[in-house]
């Protein structure tokens, strides 16, 4: 559902598709997927007869902070807020962070 967030990326030159559709990942170099993501999506059934890798959503951040320092947070309450305080005391220390929240 189209929001103000989307919008927001949109305007920053992201492409986003509100629908499942196989001609959604025809321009994809890789697909990455979540846990909740069956295998017969209609995008990861093009992306395989394509030929496009298809990669979980782990790999994919696992490849991102290939190299690099993190921090993790986990446990079964708070964890949002405990990620969105560090990524802001890091901001707010001029350490430019880039968090995944969610």
């Amino acid at each position: 559902v189209p929001n103000a967030v989307t919008q927001q990326l949109t305007d920053l030159g992201a492409q986003i598709y509100f629908n499942h559709r196989p001609e959604n990942i025809s321009d994809a170099s890789v697909v990455v997927v979540s846990s909740a993501i069956t295998p017969d999506n209609p995008e990861i059934v093009a992306a395989k007869e394509a030929r496009i890798p298809v990669i979980q959503r782990a790999e994919m951040l696992a490849e991102l902070m290939r190299f690099r320092h993190g921090i993790a947070v986990a446990g079964t309450h708070g964890k949002t807020t405990t990620t969105a305080m560090v990524a802001s005391i890091y901001a707010e220390a001029g350490l430019d962070p880039t968090f995944v929240n969610g």
